[in-house]
């Protein structure tokens, strides 16, 4: 069963927007991907989402920027949660001065975005909202170098995804 929740995604790194795709899929939660603050804008202008997850460092248009303009220019209500790297204090403070509606600090954690999304949906629509939740088997690796822990979490088991995101890596380094 799918859920009737759509999510606009607002993220410019190519393996945070592999993440977001794996996770979203997984929940059944239909999605778009844009990368940067002004696709965003262009996004929201022509279709109704439920929630945006809005990545705060990106070129051309920043996460703040980009939500004062959802909130004074168009006008949406739309729940917005900030994803930002910054988990200095007063950032969640500044985030919902902003606008936005909630803040998760990346590296993003599976099970804390998940609580995130489930409570601002709730909150906001009366329709019973049941959100599939993959159960996750995790294999106690160990690695010496880089500890793949977060990694094994996120893929739940998706052996492409792993692999994936390991070769986005290493071309990153």
């Amino acid at each position: 069963h799918g859920n009737n929740i759509s999510i606009l995604v607002v993220e410019d790194n190519v393996m945070n927007q592999s993440l977001m795709k794996h996770l979203l899929t997984n929940w059944n939660i239909i999605f778009h991907m844009v990368s940067n603050g002004v696709e965003a804008i262009e996004a929201l202008q022509n279709k109704q989402y439920d929630v945006v997850l809005m990545d705060i460092q990106m070129p051309q248009m920043d996460g703040y920027t980009a939500t004062q303009k959802i909130r004074n220019e168009l006008h949406r209500r739309v729940q917005i949660i900030a994803m930002t790297a910054h988990a200095m204090s007063g950032e969640r403070e500044k985030c919902l001065s902003y606008g936005m509606s909630e803040y998760i600090s990346k590296p993003i954690h599976e099970k804390e975005l998940y609580k995130i999304i489930s409570e601002l949906t709730l909150r906001n629509n009366n329709k019973q909202q049941e959100i599939k939740h993959p159960s996750n088997g995790f294999n106690e690796h160990q690695f010496e170098t880089i500890d793949l822990q977060y990694l094994e979490e996120l893929s739940g088991g998706d052996i492409e995804f792993k692999k994936n995101m390991i070769a986005q890596f290493l071309i990153q380094v």
